[in-house]
């Protein structure tokens, strides 16, 4: 007789600064694509690839994933690497996963850039064994190519058109543009309580 089925968990790792309904559509696609039982948003202190800190604290980021996905019963978010202090890399978020789960099936959700940038990415080689990429593209780029990136362990999820990024929230708060067809109510409350928050100080 087979087995019981292996639980398949995606982690779904980034700064989230702020998390907007793009991350949202991507997190469901993989998960109906991968047929995944649950996606992780696993937001980082800081991430190691990327040269600018993140605008909002660890907290009010990790706060505002926690908001924005509470109604959706296939989501949850770990506070992991927020609660490092520091930047942690990918395999680390990974061992820490597999202690959870050890008879779990791991997938990890990145995009097209982190694809490119696959290469630099510590202990590649154990990553590879203990998860699954799942590679996010949108419709506006060209299907990531990369050939001294790993072929096996990537599954290509399909492309979709999101025209969202975090950066152009961040922007449109700064020059006191409106951002709520860009992000849920929760987040978008949340980051008008952080800018009022900030003015008194």
């Amino acid at each position: 007789m087979p087995g019981p089925l292996r639980q398949r968990i995606g982690i779904y790792g980034g700064t989230f600064d702020p998390i907007h309904l793009g991350h949202i559509v991507i997190a469901e696609d993989a998960l109906q694509f991968a047929q995944l039982d649950q996606i992780i948003f696993l937001p980082a202190f800081s991430a190691p690839l990327r040269n600018s800190e993140a605008g909002n604290s660890p907290d009010q980021r990790f706060a505002m994933v926690e908001r924005a996905i509470a109604k959706f019963r296939a989501f949850a978010v770990d506070n992991f690497e927020i609660q490092q202090g520091r930047r942690v890399y990918s395999i680390e978020a990974v061992r820490h996963f597999r202690d959870r789960f050890p008879e779990a099936e791991l997938f990890f959700l990145i995009g097209g850039d982190q694809f490119e940038q696959l290469t630099q990415w510590k202990s590649l080689e154990e990553l590879q064994q203990e998860v699954t990429f799942l590679c996010a593209s949108r419709a506006t780029e060209e299907k990531p190519e990369n050939d001294s990136a790993p072929a096996t362990n990537v599954v290509f999820l399909p492309s979709r058109r999101v025209d969202i990024s975090a950066t152009e929230i961040r922007e449109r708060l700064l020059d006191g543009r409106s951002i709520r067809s860009l992000v849920p109510e929760s987040v978008a409350d949340s980051l008008d309580q952080y800018s009022r928050e900030g003015s008194r100080d």
